[in-house]
């Protein structure tokens, strides 16, 4: 049975797009707004609701807006981190690209700080893949940034960024995916917020879909099962990962994935946190706790063909591992000399500093 914790994140609201969603909650059906009490969350979702679902309201932002900028669908980043663009750099920098804001962009979000515009992203790409790189250095040179792939992207930049390029990159993939009808294999078009896609022909309408995977962190009294596949960098241990199968609940993906991948038999399976990952499309990641089931072996039996290795690690390794902070060969990786695990904004890196110093 899976164990629910329930988490509170605090989060302030700015003024901006508090004003700018009760204006268009006035404007649009909320006949009883001037008397109910609503908290500045709610009203920040229920503008965002708009802005996804409201081609109007959607598209008068757009101009309002500002843009982050991905080539062939690798974010633009500079020294300060991702470029925003407004709409009048967009329609002035990118014009020879063919770029419409208004046709190619997809609603990201709304952020925190105070006067902040909607945000939105737009991909620049090329079919020829001779070419990519030259047109990656060309719009890097017209905007001042470089292309970055997402993955190390997610490594170096902030939480709350990383968080955005991580849903910018998944829809923008997704629309990549999704240019024709899986019914009847003719076009589809995007909405204007980029939230669904809707064939030209049938009308069938089509949404971003997410994969469940389930992560997590195998545990034995002081000591928890680290792992690594062949594409982590050098000397990066993980929590064991993988996806769910139709038919499972997320403790049968999790008894099913450590017995797969470690040969080991767990329950007392504790659902920790969640987190969206981009990688390969567009997951979330349910993050776990599992104990070794009493009585079985603590014998790792590796399947060679997803790991490269996996070892019990003790608590006061971690620990002093975590504390020396020595530096990676790959920006955001924490711990070593011997051992890394991944940086903050992982989900993984959640599980394993949460165990270790027992939060």
């Amino acid at each position: 049975m899976v164990k629910m914790l329930s988490r509170t994140v605090p989060q302030r609201i700015g003024s901006w797009f508090c004003k700018s969603s009760r204006q268009f909650l006035q404007l649009h059906g909320s006949t009883n707004y001037a008397t109910r009490s609503m908290s500045e969350r709610v009203d920040r979702l229920r503008f965002m609701q708009k802005l996804k679902e409201d081609e109007s309201v959607c598209q008068k932002f757009i101009s309002e807006g500002y843009f982050a900028v991905f080539c062939n669908l690798k974010p633009l980043i500079g020294e300060a981190g991702v470029l925003w663009k407004s709409y009048a750099d967009i329609i002035k920098l990118l014009s020879s690209f063919s770029v419409d804001p208004m046709r190619d962009s997809i609603f990201v979000t709304v952020d925190e700080p105070e006067e902040s515009p909607p945000k939105f992203a737009i991909n620049i790409s090329s079919d020829d893949k001779a070419q990519s790189k030259q047109l990656e250095a060309k719009v890097g040179s017209i905007l001042g940034g470089r292309p970055c792939s997402v993955r190390k992207a997610l490594f170096i930049l902030p939480q709350d960024t990383a968080s955005v390029v991580s849903t910018a990159y998944s829809l923008l993939q997704w629309h990549s995916k999704t240019q024709y009808c899986s019914c009847c294999g003719q076009t589809t078009t995007k909405d204007t917020s980029g939230f669904k896609r809707t064939c030209t022909s049938c009308s069938e309408t089509f949404y971003p879909s997410i994969q469940p995977i389930a992560i997590t962190l195998v545990t034995n009294g002081d000591q928890c099962v680290l792992a690594r596949q062949p594409m982590f960098p050098p000397k990066m241990y993980s929590a064991l990962a993988g996806f769910c199968e139709t038919g499972e609940s997320l403790a049968m993906t999790v008894e099913r994935e450590v017995a797969e991948e470690v040969g080991l038999e767990v329950d007392q399976i504790c659902y920790h946190d969640s987190q969206h990952w981009p990688f390969p499309s567009s997951g979330l990641m349910l993050g776990c706790f599992a104990k070794l089931k009493d009585g079985s072996t603590d014998v790792i039996n590796i399947d060679k063909a997803e790991l490269e290795d996996a070892r019990w690690v003790k608590r006061e390794d971690l620990r002093r591992m975590l504390a020396d902070g020595s530096a990676s060969s790959m920006p955001g990786l924490v711990g070593g000399p011997d051992l890394y695990i991944p940086p903050p904004q992982a989900i993984a890196n959640k599980l394993i500093t949460s165990w270790t110093f027992e939060e």
